[in-house]
């Protein structure tokens, strides 16, 4: 059976490089790329990079015996340097808009990329990364017209080439077939595609991609959102006395450094009360994977008048700060989209001995409401069809504390509170739980392009009709939040 070189250490040095290849990149509901200008600066320079640096012989490194599809090379070009200008703009920039600065940024990375580890590394990324996405979609899918997956539309509809290559290099080595049903061509897995892709994505786990590509999918989420607070409190109407009551319960003290992971558009520094309380002699850095929000909370800063508060694009896994520089760090919600120990450990790194760790998040409900089972029917039913089981986002009611305890910490106090989650707003309660929550961004990153927004369009339908089934007073779900304050020793 046909596997490809093992490239995780390559891919680990790809995603260092911060390059991308993004048939997964794309804002929820848009898929346009760039101009025409563009178009044809990436296109040229693909064209020249093929000229310059790769050699036939190459081939062998990727599919060995087999034949690899001529424009396999140049497109794997060209869509890294497409890939890394849009996932720059969208890190740096909070949005989907290319210009030529970033796109020249893309191609002297890749370029460099290409000249140290070679260009018959980059395009066996290419080719096990977009293999993958096919396979995905197909196992999705069962079968997809041979039309429809060659412009991608289903599973990558903003592509501005034909994905003929990558079919043909699947049937090549056997993991993909046409089948005729019903007088129409049938694009399909074999029982070997079906294997290499259990194959690929263990190796795209092991590398860090898997887990790239899902934070990557939910930092779009996040930058879509404009109107953050306002689901929020659509949802979640105690919200502001509960940030409140967190800020007064964990005691902080004026003229101190602060680290608040997860800021988002700054509700807990400024409209809460966290910077005021630290004052102008002490100093907030807030840290936020999404750009978009971070570009709100600076805007917020600016009219409060606050010179003490700085914003930093990071996440809470890789704290970009050393060790023992803060004398608090906190969070407010950020954990479902965490690596939980990971997330903690980092805190617990980048605080003083004395210091201390704070956090306020949702606990993983004890049941679920009917009306719940019902309304998220679709989804709860494609989490078994996938074996993925992601659903469960938020901690159990001991994990913070006993990781927290793993790490060293002493003296630390949890406290519970019950609340109630609103969904008499089926619009907003949907783009909340999808896009603000995170509550089943495991789970969407495994779903095509064109299905994750039929799933998102069938729950708005789903919850208008469990409105009118149970009523609007039933749809209150009551859960538990946590309170959770640990000294670093």
């Amino acid at each position: 059976m046909f596997r490809f070189p093992d490239l995780k250490e390559a891919i680990q040095d790809f995603l260092s490089c911060q390059l991308a290849i993004s048939p997964w990149l794309v804002s929820p509901e848009t898929t346009e790329r760039f101009d025409a200008d563009l178009f044809h600066l990436i296109n040229n320079t693909a064209k020249e990079f093929e000229r310059l640096y790769w050699s036939y012989g190459s081939a062998k490194f990727i599919v060995g015996n087999f034949p690899l599809p001529e424009r396999i090379v140049r497109t794997a070009i060209y869509e890294t340097i497409a890939s890394t200008a849009i996932q720059n703009a969208l890190l740096l920039r909070g949005e989907f808009f290319v210009d030529e600065t970033l796109i020249l940024q893309a191609i002297h990375t890749t370029e460099t990329f290409i000249v140290t580890r070679g260009i018959e590394t980059l395009v066996g990324i290419f080719a096990l990364v977009t293999s993958y996405e096919n396979h995905l979609a197909l196992r999705y899918y069962g079968q997809i017209p041979e039309r429809i997956f060659n412009n991608g539309e289903w599973h990558r509809p903003w592509i501005d080439y034909s994905l003929s290559d990558e079919l043909m290099l699947g049937a090549v080595i056997g993991s993909i077939r046409i089948k005729i049903t019903n007088g129409i061509r049938m694009v399909e897995l074999t029982e070997c595609g079906i294997e290499l892709l259990q194959i690929n994505t263990e190796v795209l786990k092991l590398s860090g991609y898997v887990d790239h590509r899902k934070n990557m999918l939910q930092i779009a989420f996040l930058n879509h959102l404009e109107d953050y607070e306002e689901l929020e409190l659509s949802l979640i109407p105690q919200a502001t006395h509960i940030r409140r009551d967190f800020l007064e319960w964990i005691t902080i003290s004026s003229g101190i450094q602060v680290l608040e992971v997860g800021c988002g558009t700054g509700t807990f520094l400024f409209s809460t009360g966290l910077a005021q309380k630290i004052g102008a002699r002490g100093h907030v850095t807030g840290i936020d994977p999404a750009t978009g929000m971070l570009a709100h909370a600076e805007l917020t800063r600016r009219l409060y008048g606050i010179e003490w508060v700085d914003f930093q694009r990071a996440d809470v896994e890789h704290i970009p700060f050393s060790e023992e520089y803060f004398d608090a760090c906190v969070g407010v919600g950020f954990l479902q989209y965490s690596d939980l120990p990971r997330a903690l450990s980092e805190m617990c790194r980048v605080t003083k001995p004395g210091g201390f760790i704070a956090s306020l998040h949702p606990l993983e409900p004890e049941h679920l409401p009917d009306f719940y089972k019902t309304w998220f029917e679709p989804v709860l039913d494609l989490d078994l069809k996938l074996e993925s089981f992601g659903i469960h986002a938020f901690p159990q009611s001991n994990e913070v504390e006993a990781t927290l305890t793993q790490l060293g910490n002493t003296q630390i106090e949890t406290k519970e509170i019950s609340i109630y989650l609103d969904f008499r707003n089926p619009e907003m309660a949907t783009e909340f739980f999808i896009y603000g929550l995170g509550v089943f961004q495991d789970l969407l990153a495994q779903v095509p392009w064109q299905a994750r927004l039929d799933l998102i369009e069938e729950l708005k339908q789903n919850g208008r009709s469990v409105l009118e089934q149970y009523g609007s007073e039933a749809l209150i779900f009551p859960i538990k939040l946590q309170m959770v304050k640990a000294v670093k020793i």
